[in-house]
């Protein structure tokens, strides 16, 4: 496990939050319920919810399944508004 300074850590829930709220858009963009993700990913419904609100970090894999579920490319889930501004 890598030591995060407070700095660091403040900058990883940011970034945690703002990929979160990318997915929600496109989710609901889809017109997707949250529970349709979770289950097409093999994800629990909480566990996914927490990954939308930014309190889950995500590995690249689960992002990947992401990007499966909601039928949109990878890279289409890594193009975050605000991201260049951190």
């Amino acid at each position: 496990m890598v030591n995060l300074t407070p700095e660091e850590r403040k900058l990883k829930i940011v970034v945690q939050r703002l990929l979160g709220e990318h997915l929600r858009e496109i989710r609901l963009q889809k017109r997707l319920h949250q529970k349709e993700v979770a289950d097409r990913c093999g994800f629990s419904r909480s566990g996914y919810n927490l990954i939308e609100r930014g309190q889950r970090n995500v590995t690249l894999y689960s992002l990947y399944k992401i990007s499966k579920a909601l039928d949109e490319p990878l890279e289409n889930l890594t193009k975050i508004h605000g991201i260049k501004d951190l």
